[in-house]
């Protein structure tokens, strides 16, 4: 009942895209550990927005996970926009499938395919093996608005300087959405529980002030 809770109060901040923090759940005394780019829940609202950058030009590449199409369809979107960014997808499709998913228009040479993860923790870890991602690197993250908390920790721990920008998934239904955040918050407890993550919530990197990347 209390995941439930809480779960929900996660779902709809999400939805209305507005910032969640401790305070709107009233049952909640959670807080995590302080490190560098995990704040307090008691002192800082979270939220998945997409990151507020003027272009991608200073970014090494889009990263995009398995799961709804529209996030492959997302990152083809911004890297026609941005030839030179790679792209590094987490599926078990083959670069053909993955260039289809992605839309066309992209060579093929700029696509690192990443085919053995089954979860989370294995897509950060599995593609830091890949990619050895190097502390000036920026990556832009594509995944669901509901997942993109614990793929925005997995990935930092991985290595991986990673911004957000989620998918939000308004078609749907409400109980869908109300699961999905309850697995997700289960989600981020567990890989707290087991060091596979380095605080309970991330630091999403709100507040700059340029303005935003064209959105589709």
């Amino acid at each position: 009942m209390i995941l439930t809770s809480f779960g929900r109060s996660l779902w709809i901040s999400t939805i209305r895209n507005q910032p969640w923090s401790a305070s709107s759940w009233s049952g909640s005394q959670a807080s995590c550990g302080v490190s560098a780019g995990c704040p307090s829940l008691r002192r800082r609202s979270w939220t998945p927005q997409r990151a507020s950058v003027s272009s991608l030009d200073a970014f090494t590449g889009v990263i995009a996970l398995s799961g709804d199409d529209r996030r492959f369809a997302e990152a083809g979107r911004l890297a026609r926009l941005y030839p030179r960014l790679k792209i590094l997808l987490s599926t078990h499709t083959d670069v053909a499938g993955a260039l289809t998913k992605l839309g066309g228009g992209i060579d093929p040479s700029r696509v690192i395919l990443e085919t053995k993860s089954t979860n989370t923790y294995e897509n950060a870890a599995f593609g830091a093996a890949l990619i050895k991602p190097q502390p000036q690197d920026r990556w832009l993250l594509v995944t669901g608005a509901l997942h993109m908390s614990r793929a925005l920790a997995s990935f930092r721990v991985a290595g991986f300087n990673v911004a957000p920008w989620p998918i939000y998934d308004d078609a749907l239904p409400e109980t869908v959405k109300l699961s999905q955040a309850v697995h997700e918050w289960l989600g981020l407890l567990l890989y707290r529980a087991l060091g596979r993550t380095d605080c309970l919530l991330p630091n999403s990197g709100r507040g700059r002030r340029e303005p935003q990347i064209p959105v589709g």
